[in-house]
């Protein structure tokens, strides 16, 4: 289809989107490559998938013939979907220690349902295709359309900005404030303006207005990785300390996250070795325990062999876990040969860095310790 002259703006608007979109992969990329959190990785496809529907939504209009626009642009939709799930996936991941299932089945069906009456009522009533003069083809969605797309927006979106909100409130240092600020700024100009802007298209002329509110979005949210990648993954919960005990109990390393909390080590990791103990005396059950849960605090644990890491928080997370799994697997890798008898404790300096490899997405002003 010939290029209109309405279509220029379009495509400059799409463009832009689409290099701020890249720009903010490529960070995402780079910290997980430092971190190997895949919470990280998944955050990363959200942004990919959302780069890939404003591609998608850049030219599918000079698209033929017209059932190339309308698949094209099917897939781009499709794709921000998708990429909606992954965030909701990322959200619950970092939050909890698992993923919700009525919520995870609530939004998948909602994902599902508006794909398939894309792709089984194309040029109908759920999205029409028109040809606008001087444009090209512009899709049009129905009131059901924008329901459940607002539906989607809004729960996905909402428990975004409880995410950001909770991380504000957990904040240390000023970047990692200012980084919660820009979270809960683009959140909000996302979900908010993706709503009105499906309205005002309805009334209005402007096919690019869903594009500019997601490129300023994304641009807001990119504020705080750009300043920061480092510190780009705080979380919503509080990690009070890391330690690292021989099979005989003793402490080998400490590592602390919150100074403000006062932490007897040697009773702690006593009570960990007494727990062990009578788990193998009574049930013949070797290094199975993974948690302990007393009042608001969780020992989150990774028992071996020859020596055990645990974390203290105050929440259990999937998150958490796998940092300590990997951060234990380098441990008994790096001082196995130190994990018995009497050692000088300067042995497991070296585990600093790996603390900030493995945890460094904790908040906190513990790195300058």
């Amino acid at each position: 289809m010939p290029i209109g002259s309405t279509f220029y703006p379009h495509l400059i608007i799409g463009i832009i989107a689409v290099i701020i979109m890249t720009i903010i992969i490529i960070i995402l990329i780079h910290s997980y490559f430092k971190s190997r959190n895949s919470s990280t990785l998944i955050f990363a496809s959200y942004f990919a998938l959302a780069n890939f529907w404003a591609i998608g939504s850049t030219f599918y209009p000079i698209f033929e013939p017209r059932i190339a626009a309308y698949s094209f642009a099917v897939v781009a939709i499709t794709s921000s979907y998708l990429g909606f799930y992954a965030l909701f996936l990322f959200l619950e991941i970092i939050n909890y220690d698992k993923i919700n299932m009525p919520r995870a089945i609530f939004f998948a069906c909602a994902v599902s349902w508006t794909i398939v009456l894309m792709i089984i009522n194309p040029f109908y009533s759920y999205l029409r295709l028109e040809d606008i003069q001087n444009f090209g083809y512009l899709t049009r969605p129905s009131t059901l359309f924008s329901i459940i797309q607002a539906i989607i927006l809004l729960g996905i979106g909402l428990e975004y900005i409880i995410t950001a909100y909770r991380v504000r409130k957990v904040a240390v240092t000023s970047a990692q404030k200012d980084q919660a600020i820009w979270f809960i700024v683009g959140a909000v100009f996302g979900v908010f303006g993706n709503i009105i802007a499906s309205i005002v298209r309805m009334i209005i002329f402007f096919p690019a207005l869903m594009l500019l509110v997601s490129g300023i979005s994304v641009a807001l949210q990119g504020m705080a990785y750009v300043k920061d990648p480092d510190v780009a993954f705080v979380l919503p919960f509080e990690v009070e300390s890391l330690m690292v005990i021989n099979a005989s109990g003793i402490n080998l390393f400490t590592k602390i996250f919150d100074p403000s909390k006062k932490l007897d080590e040697g009773l702690i990791s006593g009570m960990i070795s007494g727990i062990r103990a009578f788990m193998e005396e009574a049930f013949g059950i070797k290094s199975q325990m993974k948690e302990i849960i007393f009042g608001d605090h969780h020992i989150l644990l990774d028992l071996r062999e020859s020596m055990g890491a645990f974390i203290v928080s105050n929440t259990s997370s999937g998150t958490l876990k796998i940092a300590l799994n990997k951060f234990t697997d380098f441990f008994e890798s790096e001082f196995s040969n130190y994990l018995e008898g009497s050692v000088e404790m300067s042995v497991f300096k070296p585990a600093d860095e790996a603390v900030e490899k493995y945890f460094g997405f904790l908040p906190g002003g513990w790195k300058s310790q």
